[in-house]
């Protein structure tokens, strides 16, 4: 999910109302508090390709089987959707700060005992509203504060940076320890969840209901679609699911990618697991890379004609990389993990700029209605996408991938042109 967390928060911070942080406590100490949590979320949220192929082998189950683990993510966000704000009204952003980290510690312990397969199935819905229950109130809270770009950047890097080490170093542990003991990694997620818990615990402890405030902005809970539905204009509604659809397709691509890349170059390109796992890792560093770098070009050429561009260089960097083993040594990894690392460098930026084009073409107050509906369907896409391919993968092989990401990229290239130019295309 893979789920990117803060991609879409400075829209949203320029979009709601603010809540002042009326608790103690220094915002410096509570934002590095909260990027360490985040870096955890990214740990969490990319390894889950680097141990599929092993938990697979070591449960017996089918691709369309261990697939399952994609579609458990949106139950935890959808069941923090509805939870955070009640969360928030009884405790604060401390009861926050407490349960998103526990409910870490018990999604790793619990899979670290390496149950039954079912078992770990409501380990992972439990993880996922772990990571809900952290992702969308954090988000707020650092929109919020006085230099709200760059406390948002500092959690967007440290999401990355945790997004990029994770697969590295699950990779290195079950390469060394064995497959058949993939759940030893979740000894080490355990351990961080540990910290990560006490750490958050101690920097917002001054943040209860209290001090949170009476008169809140709901931005932390995602509205239902029905009641968006009701309260907004026939030609908004359809801007929002255009750019919904987008963000289903983007979002599912980057977890297509980041789910099933480790199990496509062990079993197609016959790679270990360490090296295989490299790829993962560069496909997240270089969208990280991309999102910081492309962030001056796009706003040099504006964001309706530098997507298109980058949609494209990523077809071409997918293209190459399907065809790679025609030019290269088979037994070396290196072109694989440049290329793959930039197809993630050109669609780093991708989620941010169409947060940034929906903001520009609805009204002020329904940007953040508008921004929570279209990040929660990217998550139903980060779920499907990848689920999909592992029913796929039954029948075909999971030698599809790359061809499965080219049509996902074609789809998104007429997506945007239809979500960027509206008036072009009779959305209005």
């Amino acid at each position: 999910m893979d789920r990117e967390p803060t991609s879409h928060v400075e829209a949203t911070a320029a979009a709601h109302a603010s809540i002042r942080d009326e608790g103690g406590g220094s915002n410096a100490v509570k934002l590095a508090a909260a990027m360490y949590s985040f870096a955890v979320l990214g740990m969490f949220v990319s390894t889950t390709g680097v141990i599929l192929s092993s938990a697979k082998a070591d449960y017996g189950l089918r691709d369309a089987q261990v697939s399952l683990l994609f579609l458990a993510a949106p139950v935890g966000y959808l069941a923090a959707a509805q939870l955070n704000r009640h969360v928030h009204l009884r405790h604060g952003r401390r009861g926050i700060a407490v349960a998103g980290p526990l409910l870490h510690v018990a999604m790793a312990a619990a899979v670290a005992l390496h149950p039954p397969f079912p078992v770990v199935l409501l380990a992972w819905i439990v993880g996922s509203l772990g990571h809900g229950v952290v992702d969308g109130p954090v988000c707020a809270w650092a929109g919020d504060l006085e230099n709200a770009s760059a406390a948002s950047g500092l959690l967007h890097g440290a999401y990355s940076a945790g997004a990029g080490l994770g697969p590295f170093l699950a990779g290195t542990l079950i390469s060394r320890e064995g497959q058949g003991r993939w759940y030893e990694w979740f000894y080490v997620l355990c351990a961080v969840s540990i910290v990560e818990l006490l750490i958050m615990t101690f920097s917002f402890r001054s943040d209860d209901a209290k001090s949170y405030g009476k008169h809140i902005n709901d931005v932390v809970t995602p509205l239902l679609s029905s009641e968006l539905n009701r309260k907004t204009p026939t030609r908004y509604r359809s801007i929002i699911w255009i750019c919904a659809s987008f963000l289903l397709v983007y979002v599912g691509t980057e977890s297509l990618i980041t789910g099933w890349i480790v199990a496509y170059m062990e079993r197609i390109r016959h790679i270990p697991l360490y090296a295989a796992s490299l790829c993962s890792t560069a496909f997240g560093l270089g969208m990280a890379i991309g999102r910081l770098v492309l962030g001056l070009v796009t706003e040099k050429f504006g964001v309706r004609r530098a997507v298109p561009i980058y949609i494209v260089c990523a077809t071409v960097f997918d293209v190459l990389f399907a065809f790679s083993p025609m030019w290269t040594a088979s037994s070396s990894e290196t072109p694989a993990v440049v290329l793959i690392s930039l197809v993630g460098f050109c669609l780093g930026p991708l989620f941010p700029s169409a947060i940034v084009l929906l903001v520009q073409l609805l009204p002020r107050h329904l940007h953040v209605r508008a921004v929570s509906v279209v990040a929660l369907v990217g998550q139903v896409g980060a779920a499907l996408l990848p689920f999909g391919l592992g029913v796929m993968a039954e029948v075909v092989g999971i030698q599809l991938l790359p061809l499965v990401v080219f049509i996902c990229l074609a789809a998104m290239l007429v997506l945007w042109g239809w979500f960027a130019y509206p008036s072009a295309t009779n959305v209005i």
